[in-house]
C-alpha cells in the first residue's frame, strides 16, 4: 500500500539562505539521510520530510568554517550520507554527500570528502546525540537506492509506483491522522481510525495506476480525497495536508486520478501527477461510505 508520488519523493526543500561556504549548495533537495556508526554500519535512515527539514536546520550550514586540515581527529563519531535523486538534461543520477562527525577537545568538526570544516558547538552536540533527537527509521536505504537505480536504467519517471512494498509504506500510513472524502453533492466522509485508514489505502491499489500526461478535458470530478497529518514539533496539534487525490470519470467510463502533494512552504510549488486507474479502484472509492 502506498500513495505513488509521496512514497517515491519525500519532498523536502531546505531553505538555507545566507550560506557562502564552499562545497555546500543551498539548492540541494535531499530525499533521505543515512546514518552510520563510526565503523560504517547503518544505524537508520531519516526519511520523514519534517525530520529532514529539522535535521538540516540544525546543521547550521551558514556557520560552517573551512579550515586547514589537522593531523589527528581521532575516531569519527557518526557518518551521515545525504542522498538526492537528480534529473539533469533528461538524465538521471544519484547524488550523495557524505559527512563525518569528529570531536576534538570541546570542538566539533565535519570532514566532507577532503574538506575539513569547523561547525557550531550546538550542531556538534545535536549530531552527537542524533539517536535521541530525531525519528530514525529502520534501515531502508537499500530499498530506496535499488529503486533509484532501476529508474536510472530505465531513464524515466514512469517507475513511480513500481517501488517495492517495503519502501516506507508503514511510515507514511502511520503519519496519516485523518482522510476526508467529499464531492460536489455535499458528501463528507471522515476516516480517522488507523485500521480503516490502512484498509482504504490498500483499496486504492496504486500498483495498478498508470502514469499519464494529463486528465482528459471531458472528465468530470467525482470525488476529492485529502489525507492529513499533524504538523510536528509544534505546541498545538495543527493538521496539515499530506496529499490530495481527485477522482475523475470520462464520458467513455474511463477513470482518472490527479494526485497533488502541496508545497507546504518549500517554494517549489505543488507536486502533481496524473494517472489512469482501473474501474475496480474507482468503484472502491465511489462505494466508500
Amino acid at each position: 500500500m502506498k500513495i505513488k508520488g509521496l512514497l517515491i519523493i519525500v519532498i523536502c526543500m531546505i531553505g538555507l539562505s545566507g550560506c557562502t561556504s564552499k562545497g555546500f549548495d543551498i539548492e540541494r533537495v535531499y530525499q533521505f539521510v543515512e546514518i552510520q556508526s563510526s565503523n560504517g554500519k547503518e544505524i537508520g535512515t531519516i526519511v520523514n520530510s519534517d525530520d529532514l527539514e529539522f535535521f538540516f536546520e540544525e546543521m547550521k550550514f551558514q556557520e560552517w568554517k573551512y579550515i586547514e586540515e589537522k593531523e589527528d581527529f581521532g575516531k569519527c563519531i557518526y557518518k551521515f550520507i545525504a542522498y538526492e535523486f537528480v534529473k539533469d538534461d533528461e538524465e538521471y543520477y544519484i547524488r550523495e554527500d557524505p559527512y563525518e562527525l569528529y570531536k576534538v577537545d570541546d570542538n566539533y568538526y565535519i570532514i566532507q570528502d577532503s574538506d575539513v570544516i569547523s561547525i557550531p558547538k550546538r550542531t556538534g552536540q545535536f549530531l552527537k546525540s542524533i539517536e535521541n533527537k530525531i525519528t530514525i527509521t529502520q534501515p531502508i536505504s537499500e530499498d530506496i537506492l535499488d529503486n533509484w537505480e532501476n529508474r536510472i536504467v530505465n531513464n524515466t519517471d514512469s517507475s513511480y509506483g513500481t517501488k517495492k512494498n517495503t519502501y516506507n509504506d508503514e511510515t507514511i500510513v502511520s503519519n496519516i491522522t485523518k482522510i476526508v472524502i467529499s464531492d460536489e453533492d455535499e458528501l463528507d466522509i471522515k476516516i480517522d481510525n488507523k485500521e480503516e485508514i490502512t484498509a482504504f489505502i490498500e483499496g486504492l491499489d496504486t500498483d495498478s495506476w498508470s502514469s499519464i500526461d494529463d486528465i482528459p478535458n471531458d472528465a468530470i470530478l467525482r470525488r476529492n480525497i485529502s489525507a492529513y497529518s499533524f504538523r510536528r514539533r509544534t505546541k498545538e496539534k495543527v493538521l496539515t495536508t499530506m496529499y490530495t487525490i481527485m477522482l475523475y470519470e470520462a464520458s467513455n467510463n474511463e477513470y482518472f486520478i490527479s494526485e497533488t502533494i502541496p508545497d507546504n512552504g518549500t517554494q517549489d510549488g505543488d507536486y502533481i501527477e496524473y494517472y489512469t486507474i482501473p474501474k475496480s479502484v474507482a468503484d472502491f472509492i465511489l462505494q466508500t461510505e
